[in-house]
């Protein structure tokens, strides 16, 4: 049999079932690298030359991490995903020019590494060989078990790359650095399959990033504000010669969200006439296209900074002149923070126990304002006031909830009780926008006190276009201290307490877990640190369990009656403005008593199924990440954006009614002696 017939009948046999190999669970050496950590990048792709049937994609990574990490053999799935041959494995080609199945090797990267990956495939075949139509495609750089490791799958979607693939599509495995014009494909590529039999096979080689300019006045691209609320629509404007690339917008768009998931889009420059209507030409001559992010599904999907790039091709498709354009973004969830559950908590505070007011404008010029809004309980019972005032903007406008500006500053979202005669005020400011977007103007607000209330109407004036931020509910009447310049110097920010550590816990491999509060004494002591003191939001928070055996003979604790005792009873957490918050069980059985008061489950306790001793040495501290040492509030409390105090309870009450009204003494936090952290929205 011919070799080459051999050749083809060996594809056509494995192929349709797919190359499917087992996932190994193995070990890993170096740890898997989180998608966060991950930066993906794609070049855009050129015809090949002379005969535009062999087709090159090429794909780098960086690891933007602090810590080394590895990655998975480079594997790509075709989409849409129509048979399981859709499914392709990286090939390996060694220096002996054989090659093998490398999918289950790994990637070493060091913080600021690059790799890239090239995949190839052929758009022409013989009239009988099976070819495929596809939109686009998957780069997976993390899809391996490893052992008892949880791998988060990472991969990078491609869309909008019409891709015709003949038998085959290549995946090679990374290679170090960025792509350049050495990077050359493997013979095996461009010799099989041919379109025509005798055709010269074409040369593949891409547009390596450093031939591409950054950052070129002639092609830029902007936003109308700095940030984008999740969910709601959003616009990026393109600015750039009208005659290049035969009006054709641009070439490729990627957008980073802020978990590490990435899309690139490509764009189908043949056809412009669609496009023409969506631009404007400019005095200047600069061509001004806006790309609505939501209708072309490129919006981010989590809270935090989101990055978008643009290629565009300045030249025409005979003579390619390739600009990149940037643009970063912050990402923010419109829906105002919730409120933890917490003991003894007021009812809402109703419109018809306020009596409202707003000062003159803090700020009050072309493009910027700022309004403060005071709230008086003139009632004769206390009530609460909480979180983000529920406000309507006229026309309707959605804010950003004590979003970062510059106009003020943040103070903690949280339950600010209101006695008779009290106060409390929220800040709502306007900034300008981007001058090529049209805006409405707000002439006023309505603000809804509580759930039913009747929304009573507040002086407003600014635009709708540019940042629109409301703060959250601040206690007493506006200070005049917008930016938190005279309140910051009352709260420091979270940090380890200074209070004294005990010789046997001041050691570097301990404090790597944070500086502990733990109490100085005779005997063994229990204690507790964190090893950071800031956190985003859903982000999970570790509290590490600390003992200090301080005697001369060796102590047994015990798991159960010891550590897991602690754990439920042996401290409290704090919000902002001095209420003790329940854990989740015990607002479930809060929200049972309302429902049922006699019902009998309403104790707070805790209860254990392991119990054995852990031995301290004599004079030995001990704290470690494991199980009995650490305890996660993220998975006893409910903690959205705020701040927190950590205190151990003076009297380690194994049981509490939650039903009755406890009495709880007024709390007060002690900077540099209490253990505090906050979580904050990104």
């Amino acid at each position: 049999m011919p070799r080459r017939i051999a050749i083809i009948f060996l594809a056509i046999i494995i192929l349709p079932f797919g190359v499917k190999c087992q996932p190994k669970n193995r070990p890993a050496e170096v740890p898997a690298c989180q998608p966060s950590a991950l930066d993906i990048y794609a070049l855009p792709p050129m015809d090949s030359s002379p005969v535009p049937s062999n087709h090159l994609l090429v794909f780098e990574i960086q690891n933007i991490g602090k810590t080394v990490c590895s990655i998975d053999s480079p594997m790509i799935q075709l989409l849409p995903k129509l048979s399981q041959r859709d499914e392709f494995y990286s090939i390996k080609y060694l220096p002996d020019g054989s090659s093998r199945d490398g999918r289950f090797d790994e990637t070493v990267l060091s913080p600021g590494d690059w790799v890239h990956t090239l995949v190839g495939w052929h758009s022409e075949g013989y009239p009988n060989w099976q070819c495929s139509e596809h939109s686009g495609l998957k780069l997976l750089l993390m899809h391996e078990n490893r052992g008892m490791e949880p791998i988060a799958e990472t991969s990078v979607e491609v869309r909008n790359l019409p891709m015709r693939s003949c038998i085959l599509v290549y995946v090679l495995e990374y290679r170090k650095g960025r792509y350049s014009l050495d990077s050359t494909v493997p013979n095996d590529w461009l010799k099989f399959p041919l379109a025509v039999p005798g055709e010269s096979p074409s040369i593949l080689k891409q547009i390596a990033d450093s031939r591409i300019l950054h950052n070129s006045p002639r092609f830029q691209v902007s936003s109308i504000t700095s940030r984008i609320l999740l969910g709601k629509g959003s616009t990026i404007a393109l600015m750039r010669e009208p005659q290049a690339d035969n009006g054709c917008d641009y070439r490729m768009l990627r957008m980073r969200d802020s978990d590490g998931t990435t899309v690139i889009s490509f764009q189908n420059c043949e056809s412009i006439a669609t496009k023409l209507s969506q631009s404007i030409w400019n005095p200047d001559g600069i061509k001004s296209t806006f790309e609505q992010l939501d209708w072309i599904d490129m919006m981010p999907k989590h809270a935090g900074p989101v990055a978008y790039d643009v290629v565009a091709n300045l030249g025409n498709s005979e003579a390619p002149f390739l600009a990149k354009a940037h643009l970063d973004l912050i990402a923010h969830d419109p829906t105002p923070p919730a409120q933890a559950a917490i003991v003894n908590s007021l009812s809402t505070c109703t419109g018809s126990q306020l009596q409202l007011e707003s000062p003159s404008p803090v700020i009050e010029e072309a493009g910027r304002v700022l309004r403060a809004y005071d709230a008086t309980n003139t009632s004769s019972q206390a009530c609460s006031l909480s979180g983000v005032p529920k406000l309507e903007f006229l026309p309707i406008y959605e804010p950003c909830p004590n979003c970062e500006n510059d106009l003020f500053g943040l103070r903690p979202n949280g339950r600010i009780d209101l006695q008779p005669g009290q106060s409390a005020h929220f800040l709502v400011g306007y900034k300008e926008g981007a001058s090529w977007y049209l805006c409405e103007h707000i002439d006023k607000i309505k603000l809804t006190a509580s759930d039913h209330g009747k929304p009573v109407t507040l002086p407003f004036h600014g635009g709708g276009c540019g940042l629109l931020d409301v703060s959250a509910w601040r206690e007493g009447k506006f200070d005049n201290d917008p930016l938190n310049i005279k309140w910051a110097k009352t709260h420091p920010p979270s940090a380890d307490p200074t209070t004294p550590i005990p010789p046997d816990c001041n050691k570097p491999e301990l404090l790597t877990w944070g500086r502990p509060k733990i109490p100085m004494g005779e005997g063994h002591a229990f204690g507790l640190s964190l090893s950071q003191h800031e956190f985003k939001a859903g982000e999970g928070i570790t509290l590490h369990i600390w003992i200090d055996n301080t005697g001369d003979t060796r102590e047994g604790v015990m798991t159960c009656m010891g550590l897991d005792y602690f754990k439920a009873n042996g401290f409290d957490l704090y919000d902002a403005y001095g209420h003790r918050l329940l854990r989740r069980h015990e607002a479930k059985m809060l929200e049972g008593c309302k429902n049922d008061p006699e019902s009998p489950i309403r104790i707070r306790g805790w209860n254990c199924t392991r119990n054995f001793p852990i031995y301290i040495p004599a004079h030995t501290c001990i704290t470690r990440a494991d199980y009995d040492f650490t305890t996660s509030l993220t998975a006893d409390y409910d903690l959205p954006p705020g701040e927190y105090t950590v205190r151990p309870r003076q009297d380690e009450k194994a049981s509490e009614d939650v039903c009755k009204p406890q009495k709880e003494q007024p709390f007060h936090p002690e900077p540099g002696k209490d253990l505090t952290f906050s979580v904050v929205q990104p």
